[in-house]
């Protein structure tokens, strides 16, 4: 409880940053202020840094910190400092939350697994008050914090899945920490295909990640078809898995367009509308600059080399598409809900948010008629 109330006190200080996590070096300035047994805590677990033998045995009982060693959590090193094996312990809405180290901490030595990030943040913020005796799956859950937070907002049962081996294996000792495990199942997936034919859910959140920045290995032939590429290919096959009162949370991050619609929202409402959900989106600018994409779609295309043949003319392609599109827009990040039926207080299809250059006619018209209208003009 402390460790908690002490994190939200410390960032009454700290400017948000877009990764979700406080600068380094500012979190690094205010943690010296801390009482003793706290300022070890923060610097192991929120900053990652050494901690002396001596300052650690004087803070943590012998009991704890053999626990911390045995779940890999803390390790010493061959100079005696004690460290994190790179993860941060992270409050969130009542958890305690282990999560990977973000890259831009001089603490970092590996990639970040899990990953966590501001979108992990804002997918919490969308999720509902109350999911009593609902069946909920957690699409690319990561650290598992969205999956955690639904089984304490009363989920009876929850799924949850990742791709990557070492995410679920914190995901699980996550739900183990907070005391969920009995209602938590978290499977390594590739997309949906860890699920059962049989199993339907009532409520789901997904929040699959911008890269890979395309679905093969040619050049996009439009703005939809880049970015957000996970979430595109199981579209289809989501509804499937969804009861007959099924409804959700997607994320959708960079997408291009005027904000009034874009092209990905347009891509995603026609989607489900097939299906019979109506859906809503929250829209807000992204910092994201062209050069900020493209260096992701660089890193993208060279993880992929051996399936993409020239990445360096897709890349100019994208620059070049771009471009052209950037004129008309900008990036957005998007939060949309949908369920089934038309049993929303708007016009289905209606963007709502902090965008520029969205006016009240803009959202009122934001159908997926209109939007399709103009997708088809542009």
């Amino acid at each position: 409880m402390l460790y908690a109330l002490i994190d939200l006190r410390l960032l009454f200080e700290l400017q948000p940053t877009p990764t979700g996590f406080p600068r380094f070096q500012e979190l690094n300035a205010i943690v010296q202020r801390l009482d003793p047994t706290h300022q070890v805590l923060h610097r192991l677990l929120r900053l990652g840094s050494g901690v002396s033998d001596a300052e650690v045995q004087r803070t943590i009982p012998a009991a704890v910190l053999h626990a911390f060693v045995e779940a890999q959590v803390l390790s010493r090193s061959s100079d005696g400092l004690w460290q994190s094996t790179g993860c941060l312990l992270l409050p969130i809405d009542g958890l305690l939350v282990f999560v990977g180290i973000p890259p831009s901490y001089p603490t970092s030595s590996k990639a970040c697994r899990p990953w966590f990030d501001l979108s992990s943040f804002v997918l919490a913020r969308a999720l509902p008050t109350s999911l009593d005796g609902e069946r909920m799956l957690d699409i690319c859950s990561g650290s598992g914090v969205q999956a955690l937070l639904c089984a304490r907002r009363g989920a009876m049962s929850i799924v949850g899945l990742e791709i990557d081996p070492e995410a679920v294996d914190t995901a699980r000792a996550n739900a183990i920490f907070n005391g969920l495990e009995t209602r938590v199942e978290f499977r390594i997936s590739n997309a949906l295909a860890a699920l059962r034919d049989d199993e339907r859910f009532d409520f789901v959140v997904c929040n699959t990640p911008y890269a890979p920045t395309l679905a093969g290995p040619a050049a996009p032939a439009s703005p939809a078809e880049l970015g957000n590429a996970v979430l595109m290919g199981l579209l289809r096959e989501l509804p499937h898995y969804l009861s007959p009162r099924g409804r959700g949370v997607l994320g959708l991050w960079r997408t291009i367009g005027p904000g009034a619609w874009t092209y990905h929202r347009h891509a995603v409402i026609e989607q489900l509308a097939r299906y019979g959900f109506t859906a809503l989106a929250f829209v807000d600018r992204a910092p994201d600059t062209l050069e900020s994409v493209m260096r992701i779609v660089h890193a993208d295309l060279s993880e992929r080399s051996t399936i993409v043949a020239d990445g360096s003319a897709i890349e100019m392609a994208i620059r070049t598409m771009l471009l052209r599109e950037r004129s008309a827009g900008g990036f957005y990040n998007e939060v949309i809900t949908f369920r089934r039926g038309r049993g929303i207080s708007a016009m289905p299809g209606a963007a709502f948010g902090l965008t520029s250059g969205m006016s009240h006619s803009d959202r009122q018209d934001a159908t997926p008629e209109t939007i399709s209208s103009a997708v088809g003009a542009s």
